[in-house]
């Protein structure tokens, strides 16, 4: 079976400002560890929902300015846990439509990050995952206003010129095309989820750190959602983790509590490249500094030890798995018939996803299971195809792309090896 691999993968990790070094000469007393996860909603400035096409606005990007601050090693240094490892950040890269309703208007801002930054995230062991906004243009009836409002549907409603389920298998198939790269992780934009989507969701991305919601009990830092009620622990396989917005002293300390007992806990929090870029005003830097001091604090007082990682290091090191196995499929291609096959063993977490583009289009499809049940396949309309990818993501984190490719150059590699 010919196979036609093309890896590509961010491991996680991040550190911020001058703050107080935490003492990791001490004897822990307890075995549970707590590991932070510092989440940031990556977007851009001065995004207009009340307009249809607008300019993109990367000044946080720019050198010297937010996200380039926080991408400073020296800074990152001075942030050190019980391990003394450097903070390290999981940048949630937003996707939305308002830069020009194309596939790569909606990978816009996530484009132009990994563009500027992505030699910076491997060395300092960051994470790249997805943060969504799930809207569209159309006359909101709630606040009576048309623009880039959120959709509170997944049910196959049409909006604009996509319908709900359409809109976002486009926004992750531009997301992971245009990328090469597809997300383990995932944040909801306005943190909106209903059970349709939450279903959806389970089909694609493992590690889910939407959870800020009053539905759920905060005690609980990491759940798999039920298939009927999202908000209550049940049959699903992904992951939805808390993240906190806000400084939380009480919070904090609650989970250094549950850790003392000796279990381990992850406490996540979030915030977004927002602020000025005077580095006393960065929201980046000063969030993470003001949540360091908590940490160091408890850590010190309870004996707990914390560790800096990332969305999908917290998950597996909470589970034992410090080293995930490698992940890859096995990916094959039959003109006869037009149809495409990608074989993994038990380790691929959801559906593996097909990534078509059509001109200037991007669109997404899931795979279907073949007759062997490790074996997906999905058959492609090869007189509109320009060229694919095939993409997919192990139940621990492990992503995996192969191509883009037009369907005779795949012919071609097959045949060739």
């Amino acid at each position: 079976m010919g196979r036609l691999i093309l890896v590509l993968s961010f491991a996680a990790g991040l550190a911020i400002t001058e703050s107080p070094r935490c003492d990791t000469s001490s004897q822990h007393k307890a075995s549970g560890v707590v590991y932070i996860v510092f989440c940031v909603d990556t977007e851009t400035d001065g995004f207009n929902y009340g307009r249809f096409s607008q300019s993109l606005n990367l000044n946080s990007f720019k050198k010297g300015n937010i996200v380039d601050q926080a991408l400073s090693s020296t800074w990152r240094d001075s942030l050190t846990d019980s391990f003394d490892e450097s903070l390290k950040i999981s940048w949630f890269l937003m996707t939305i439509e308002g830069y020009r309703p194309t596939s790569h208007g909606i990978n816009a801002v996530a484009g132009e990050f990994l563009r500027m930054f992505s030699d910076r995230i491997p060395k300092l062991g960051d994470e790249i995952g997805w943060h969504y906004h799930h809207s569209d243009w159309y006359h909101d009836s709630l606040s009576r206003k048309t623009g880039w409002n959120m959709i509170r549907t997944f049910s196959g409603r049409i909006y604009n010129r996509l319908s709900d389920r359409e809109l976002a298998m486009s926004h992750l198939a531009s997301f992971v095309y245009h990328n090469r790269l597809y997300p383990a992780s995932f944040r909801a934009g306005w943190l909106w989820e209903n059970n349709d989507f939450s279903n959806w969701l389970d089909s694609v991305i493992p590690f889910d750190y939407s959870n800020n919601w009053d539905a759920v009990d905060e005690q609980l830092f990491m759940y798999h959602p039920s298939t009927h009620d999202l908000f209550t622990p049940g049959d699903l396989s992904r992951s939805v983790v808390r993240a906190i917005d806000a400084v939380d002293s009480a919070y904090v300390r609650s989970m250094f509590e549950l850790a003392a007992a000796g279990r381990p806990v992850i406490l996540a929090y979030y915030t977004h490249n927002y602020g000025s870029t005077l580095p006393r005003n960065n929201a980046i830097k000063r969030t993470a500094r003001r949540f360091h001091e908590l940490f160091c604090r408890y850590s010190d007082s309870l004996g707990v030890p914390f560790q800096y990682s990332t969305a999908s290091e917290a998950v597996n090191r909470t589970r034992g798995i410090e080293m995930p196995s490698e992940y890859y499929l096995s990916v094959r291609y039959d003109s006869s018939s037009g149809t495409l096959y990608a074989a993994c063993d038990s380790l691929t977490f959801g559906v593996p996803l097909v990534c078509v583009r059509i001109g200037e289009e991007i669109v997404g499809s899931l795979m279907e299971h073949d007759t062997d049940a490790n074996v997906w396949r999905l058959r492609l309309d090869t007189a509109r195809v320009d060229s694919f990818l095939v993409a997919g993501v192990s139940k621990t984190g492990e992503t995996f792309v192969c191509g883009p490719c037009t369907p005779s150059n795949a012919t071609a590699q097959n045949r060739n090896r």
